[in-house]
């Protein structure tokens, strides 16, 4: 009968080690190879005057697509105001013109208004 790590299970033991150990070693350099090749033909792709991608025609729109905010009560009321704005000054400048221009002087002030 033999002892626990008796010599016969460490040489199975290492036996079974070293087979692990240069199947590793057999799938790195396979790997290492692959990827050697794969850089080699993208260099020869990169090298060619053939475009890498074929560009795409769409009639699609470019960019992100947002929905349109609804007109809101105070969109309406800014442009109420902003037409008050607008017709308080064009009264304004017809009012300051009857009695003459601005940059004339003496302005011709009717006589009740002194």
């Amino acid at each position: 009968m033999l002892r626990r790590g008796s010599s016969s299970e460490k040489t199975a033991d290492k036996a079974k080690a070293a087979e692990a150990k240069a199947t590793k070693k057999r799938a790195a350099t396979a790997k290492a190879a692959e990827d050697k090749a794969a850089k080699r033909k993208r260099s020869e792709v990169i090298a060619s005057d053939e475009p890498l991608v074929e560009p795409v025609r769409s009639e699609a729109p470019r960019g992100v697509l947002v929905r349109r905010p609804k007109t809101s009560i105070y969109s309406v009321l800014l442009g109420v105001t902003a037409g008050a704005l607008v017709i308080g000054c064009l009264v304004l400048v017809l009012e300051i013109w009857t009695y003459g221009a601005p940059w004339t002087f003496p302005w011709n002030i009717p006589i009740n208004f002194r």
